[in-house]
Parts: C-alpha cells; sequence; structure tokens
C-alpha cells in the first residue's frame, strides 16, 4: 500500500513510502528515553556499592518507583524483570516501555518501526482470567479478534503455534488483522491533504466505538496550539496506543460529577501505568487536577447527569438512538458468576426488557430521545430521577394548594380589617356628635 507521510515542520511536503519500508521513531518511545536519561544520571546516587545494579536495599532506599508516575505503588519484583535477584538499567529500561503500552507485561515488544501497533487492549479483553493468555474457551466467547467469528476454533489451532492450548502474545502477533496502522489512519483522515488533522477531520474519522473520546483530543494533543494534530501528535494519542481499552466508558464513582484520576485509570496493573497518568494530565486543560465533561468523556451519575448527556453516554453508535444492547449500558453477566450475581442480572435484564418494550411506541426495535425520556424507560434506568420528577411536581401540586388557600385568607383579613375600621370610624362618629348635643 503506497502512503503519504508529511515529515516537514512545513505543510504540503509529501513523500510516498510503503508500510514495510518505512521506519519512524515512536513519540512514546522517546518519552521512555528522556526517562531512561534522567534514570541514568540519577543512577550513581541508588547504586550505593557502584556494582551498577541495585540490590533490594538499595532498590528500596533509592525510591525508583516513586519517581515515575504511576508506578509508585511497584515493588521489587515488578523492577527485577529477568528474575535474577538485581535491577539494572536494562530491567528498569524494560519496566518503563511496559508503563509506556510499548512492551507487554511478558515482556513482548507491542509495536513496529513502521508505525504499526498491536490491538493490545483486544487481547486483554479476550483474556477472561487474567493469565495473559488466550485459551479456546475463552476464544469462543470473543465478539472481536478472530476474523468472522465462524471459524474460531480453526484459527485458534492454527495460530497456537507451540500446540500448547493457549494463545500468547507472541502468536496473537502473528496474525495480520491483530495490528493498527495510526500512520494509515491519519493519512486517511487528513482530506484536505495538508498533513495535519483539523477538530472536523479528526472526528469525521474516528469509529464509532472511538468517536466519544476522539473528540477530546486536539486540546490534549495539540503540543504546539496550531489547532491541528501532526501525525508526531496524532501517534501521541489513545487510539493510536492500543494497550488499554482508552474507549471503554470510565464512571464517576464517588458522584461528584467529574473524573479523579483514580477513576480515569484502567486498573491498577503495570502496562500503561505511567502513559494512563500523562493521559490524564494531557486531557486535564484547566490544570484542577480532575477531568469535567468538557474534558473527556465518561458515566455519571443519574444524579448528576441531564438525559441528553445520559442518551449520548449510551448511544455507541452515534446514530440518535438506542438499540436494546445499548440501553443495557454496561449490564453484563461476570464470568463464573455465582447464584447471587445470576439472579441480580437475570431480574434487572427482564426489567430492562419490559421497560424497553414499553418506551418503543413506534415498535422499530430503537429508542428515540422522546422514548428514552418516557416514564416506564427512567423508571428502569433511572428511577431516582422519575422519583425527583414526581417529588418536584408534589410540591408544585402543594404549593399551588397553599398558595390559593394563601389568597383565600387573604381575602378574608382585607374583609375584616375593613369591617373594623368602618366600625371604629362609626364609632368616633357616635361620641363626636354625643359631645355636640351635651354642649
Amino acid at each position: 500500500m503506497e502512503i503519504t507521510i508529511n515529515s516537514s515542520p512545513s505543510r504540503n511536503i509529501r513523500f510516498f513510502v510503503a508500510p514495510s519500508q518505512r521506519t519512524l521513531p515512536h513519540p512514546i518511545q522517546e518519552r521512555v528515553s528522556q526517562r531512561c536519561h534522567q534514570l541514568q544520571a540519577d543512577w550513581g546516587s541508588y547504586d550505593t556499592n557502584g556494582d551498577g545494579k541495585l540490590s533490594p536495599e538499595e532498590f528500596k532506599d533509592s525510591k525508583l518507583a516513586q519517581s515515575v508516575p504511576g508506578l509508585a505503588a511497584t515493588i521489587w519484583k515488578d523492577w527485577d524483570r529477568n528474575q535474577d535477584g538485581v535491577v539494572d538499567q536494562q530491567d528498569a529500561e524494560q519496566m518503563l516501555e511496559i508503563a509506556y503500552g510499548l512492551r507487554y507485561i511478558t515482556g513482548v515488544v507491542l509495536w513496529e518501526p513502521s508505525g504499526r501497533m498491536l490491538t493490545t487492549m483486544l487481547f486483554d479483553h479476550l483474556d477472561l482470567n487474567g493469565d495473559h493468555q488466550i485459551d479456546l474457551q475463552e476464544a469462543k466467547q470473543a465478539k472481536f479478534g478472530f476474523r468472522d467469528g465462524k471459524q474460531t476454533p480453526v484459527l485458534f489451532k492454527e495460530w497456537d503455534q507451540d500446540g500448547n492450548g493457549k494463545l500468547s502474545i507472541t502468536e496473537w502477533k502473528a496474525e495480520p488483522s491483530h495490528w493498527r496502522d495510526p500512520v494509515g489512519a491519519f493519512l486517511a483522515a487528513d482530506k484536505n491533504y495538508d498533513g495535519y488533522l483539523s477538530q472536523e477531520e479528526l472526528v469525521a474519522a474516528a469509529e464509532s466505538w472511538t468517536k466519544g473520546v476522539s473528540e477530546h483530543l486536539l486540546g490534549a494533543f495539540d503540543l504546539d496550539s496550531d489547532q491541528h494534530l501532526s501525525l508526531d501528535e496524532f501517534r501521541q494519542t489513545p487510539f493510536s496506543n492500543l494497550a488499554r481499552e482508552w474507549h471503554s466508558l470510565r464512571s464517576d464513582r464517588n458522584q461528584d460529577g467529574a473524573l479523579n484520576l483514580s477513576e480515569f485509570s484502567w486498573g491498577d496493573g503495570l502496562l500503561a501505568a505511567t502513559l494512563t497518568v500523562e493521559y490524564f494530565e494531557r486531557l486535564d486543560l484547566n490544570q484542577d487536577r480532575k477531568l469535567d465533561q468538557d474534558e473527556f468523556i465518561f458515566k455519571v451519575a443519574p444524579s448528576k447527569a441531564s438525559l441528553g448527556t445520559m442518551f449520548a453516554q449510551l448511544d455507541l453508535d452515534q446514530d440518535g438512538s438506542l438499540s436494546f444492547e445499548e440501553y443495557l449500558g454496561n449490564l453484563k453477566l461476570p464470568p463464573n458468576a455465582n447464584e447471587k450475581q445470576v439472579i441480580y442480572y437475570e431480574t434487572r435484564l427482564a426489567r430492562l426488557e419490559d421497560a424497553f418494550r414499553k418506551a418503543d411506541i413506534n415498535i422499530n426495535k430503537k429508542l428515540d430521545q422522546l422514548e428514552f425520556q418516557s416514564e416506564p424507560s427512567l423508571e428502569a434506568i433511572a428511577p431516582n430521577l422519575v422519583q425527583k420528577k414526581k417529588n418536584l411536581s408534589s410540591l408544585t401540586v402543594g404549593k399551588s394548594d397553599g398558595s390559593e388557600a394563601a389568597g383565600g385568607n387573604t381575602e378574608i383579613w382585607i374583609v375584616l380589617t375593613l369591617n373594623g375600621l368602618l366600625l371604629i370610624g362609626a364609632i368616633v362618629f357616635i361620641l363626636r356628635k354625643t359631645k355636640r348635643s351635651t354642649h
């Protein structure tokens, strides 16, 4: 395939290189190199006996883990990558590559000099038991990753090169469809061929599953503030580095209307831990150490979200309507679910099915915004909002009744006051007349 790459700050400079022939430095690898240079400068202060390696005691005293964002909770075993009882600078470099999502937890490199990136997020998504491998049962449950899904057992056997009944990340790499080409994606999105992506080009080119996040990327990754993304800037964005499920909707767990770093993070593993922190810091445009809805898309507690926001979050394919699968949101039966979890899932599923059927007035198996905001729908998906509306309605009715009563009471008091004034006036008139008669 013939591609175009802009390698110059000047626009409109283009040349053609086939993917198999191109060699591009990775901008994220440059971040690793920067940290390695700093580590080399500080290594002498860590290595107190001067043997070029860190013993467990030296590692503990060095505070090396605390010096790298996202790795403060790591331990000696994490950094001793080859398990030889010491940590040298090669171990540290590999650890940093893992923390930036360029190397898998097992040590396998996840990118190519051509710029292609492995779909590691999909591999980990299919690895339900977290053993860094995919077995046949896990593969059979996969909706993606095994082409059209009709020949999964055959493909699994073909890809399982060592015949151990499991797919490693190395075996996953051997399948061409498991790779993504951010450079090719950039070129396809650049509709005016100027070597840069505008906000309109960036969002227009985004796939349905990336669109919600893509709308927030320009401000965070436009490093030179020219209102466009260069190829280098684009390759630093989440969907050019598929170590994590960056599109997976985060939740505002503490219901404060924003995401903190913990809520933004994808698990507590080593993979892309530092990259996650740096992404959070870039997306935090106002530098208040949290992400609001203008900075990133996330799932807001119903009490904090408008109905329009809820609908937009559920509408994954952005077609302006909700399928039943979208309406379900994050409702899923966990792997190896216990009896209590099964009962909850089935009960919740039945309630949502009934609500969806009642709300689908035109019976087209989709809900538009009006149908979504109908009472049958909201009673199932956001019952607190319905109750809130009912409470407000009750207050309004009560207030109206009270106002009428108050109005009636006011009229009575006016009449009584006027009558009282008339009575006083009459008394005063009689007393004055009596006084004059006596004189």
